[in-house]
């Protein structure tokens, strides 16, 4: 069943990808017939949903403006003009914006524009997760404080680079929970915490569209299938995943304990101790990641018969915690 739904997330991470370009073009084209239709009302919420869509976008931040202007809100009117020429300071059409936007400047008057108090709430709190909380956790972490945000209509340039940190933060925290952890001598592997993994990775898709770190999504699902394999008892597809998850994570070294360890549950021994040296080398300086390597060693050897040996790496790493 693990293996159907694994599966399932990754077609969907592949559809996902493409599916995410297209939300911006669909829901522009859906504001701009509600626009020329002179339905404003309706207009501004498509093109706030094309601005979160991707706000590096400058053109709903100007039909924004425009449909504020001609349902005579005047204060948001000018506010997003201002953030059209922040996105797009070289705009073609400078001089005429500038017209427009003085026009809704003299007819708003002294009055100025202000988030929500919602709005400001939610986003204040969303700058300090991103600052020192989980970006993501069951109990859902600066992304769904990212998500509340944007069911507030909050449609501004400054959503660039909350993305783009919280992105960051996501990639982070799914790396961390690669890497061996103080006062563990094997990697913790559960059904659970893979699942939070997987939701992870749809997450970034849902906060980016940004094509460098989709990319880095694309080649993290094949960890995602390794545990898979791993977590089935299939070592030998464990073993195969994990190598080719190794080479499209050149970054993530650790993954080599994965590919010895599957290779070592698969009967391979020499591979895997082929696997541990070249783990070995590359920790040399990681006092945590060396236990981990001498625990995957002692088992080799253990499986190569040489029992008294294997005991006394085992005895030597725990008379050293």
């Amino acid at each position: 069943m693990r293996s159907i739904l694994f599966f399932t997330f990754c077609v969907s991470l592949f559809f996902s990808i493409s599916a995410n370009a297209q939300t911006y073009e669909e829901s522009i084209r859906r504001a701009n017939r509600e626009y020329n239709a002179g339905r404003y009302n309706k207009s501004l919420k498509e093109y706030r949903n094309s601005i979160q869509a991707d706000p590096t976008k400058a053109e709903p931040y100007r039909n924004l403006a425009r449909s504020y202007f001609w349902l005579e809100n005047y204060v948001a009117a000018v506010a997003y003009y201002d953030f059209y020429l922040e996105v797009d300071s070289s705009a073609e059409d400078f001089l005429q914006i500038r017209k427009e936007r003085n026009l809704a400047n003299t007819r708003a008057g002294t009055s100025v524009y202000r988030r929500t108090k919602p709005q400001e709430k939610i986003y204040q709190s969303l700058k300090k997760g991103l600052k020192s909380g989980q970006a993501f956790s069951e109990k859902g972490g600066a992304f769904r404080v990212f998500q509340s945000l944007l069911e507030t209509g909050f449609a501004e340039p400054v959503l660039i680079e909350i993305k783009a940190e919280l992105s960051r933060r996501l990639i982070d925290e799914f790396d961390a929970e690669i890497l061996p952890k103080k006062d563990e001598v094997l990697p913790i592997i559960s059904a659970e915490s893979w699942n939070i993994q997987s939701r992870r990775l749809e997450a970034i898709k849902k906060v980016t569209n940004d094509e460098v770190t989709l990319g880095i999504v694309k080649r993290r699902t094949k960890i995602i299938l390794t545990m898979d394999a791993i977590l089935s008892g299939d070592s030998g597809l464990a073993a195969t995943l994990g190598s080719e998850a190794l080479r499209e994570n050149p970054d993530l070294k650790f993954l080599s304990w994965f590919v010895a360890s599957s290779l070592l549950a698969d009967g391979r021994v020499d591979l895997a101790l082929k696997e541990i040296s070249v783990l070995a080398r590359s920790s040399k300086d990681d006092a945590v990641l060396l236990d981990y390597v001498r625990v995957l060693r002692g088992l080799a050897i253990q499986q190569k018969g040489r029992h008294e040996d294997a005991a006394e790496i085992f005895s030597t790493i725990l008379l050293s915690k």
